[in-house]
């Protein structure tokens, strides 16, 4: 954990949440393959929809709000069998480095009458 966050009341995104996220992913030499700073906005996906790599969905709901963090994600939780996702460089096997944010999140509680 680079920088803790909320501590006072210790919440956590649950599966669903609609989750914002900085961060910045790199091979384990130090090359970066993405960063979402380089964009107007936050990065966000649906926590435990399988929206983005598993290793994501099980390090973002360890987190709290406001927290950065770095995951060293091993390739059969990343991008395990591809040489290029969504474009990215990012070699077969890979493990990879994430410097990750959480920013917020946002419950999606259905409502019954």
């Amino acid at each position: 954990i680079i920088k803790e966050g909320d501590i006072i009341n210790d919440e956590k995104p649950s599966k669903d949440c609609d989750v914002y996220i900085l961060y910045v992913g790199t091979l384990l030499d130090g090359t970066q393959f993405d960063c979402s700073t380089n964009r107007d906005k936050p990065f966000n996906f649906k926590l435990g929809q399988n929206q983005v790599i598993k290793g994501w969905d099980e390090s973002v709901k360890t987190m709290r709000r406001g927290e950065i963090a770095i995951f060293i994600i091993r390739s059969d939780y990343g991008d395990s069998d591809s040489d290029s996702e969504n474009g990215l460089l990012i070699p077969p096997n890979s493990t990879l480095k994430f410097e990750i944010e959480l920013l917020n999140w946002i419950d999606n509680i259905d409502i019954i009458d």
